[in-house]
């Protein structure tokens, strides 16, 4: 948890967004199933920012950002191919 002196801005949480990033990269997503993914994405990635969410409150744009890379590995996006979201 990061000690604030300035104002908080997205650049403050950017160790919360590599952490996530980090976790998703050791799990090989061509091996689950959707429903896999899911059960996997929703009680791990979402915990993450939890003790973070305690202490102050997350800019939006944080939180949309982990929202954005757990759906980028349940689609099966990688680094150089976007794939389609088939459901919003």
């Amino acid at each position: 948890m990061p000690i604030l002196h300035n104002r908080v801005t997205k650049a403050t949480y950017t160790e919360l967004l590599d952490k996530v990033r980090s976790k998703l990269a050791g799990w090989q997503r061509k091996h689950l199933s959707f429903a896999g993914g899911v059960t996997l994405i929703k009680p791990v990635i979402t915990t993450i920012p939890n003790y973070s969410m305690q202490t102050s409150l997350l800019p939006c744009s944080v939180v949309e950002g982990i929202e954005k890379i757990a759906r980028g590995f349940l689609w099966g996006d990688s680094s150089n191919q976007r794939k389609i979201h088939h459901v919003g």
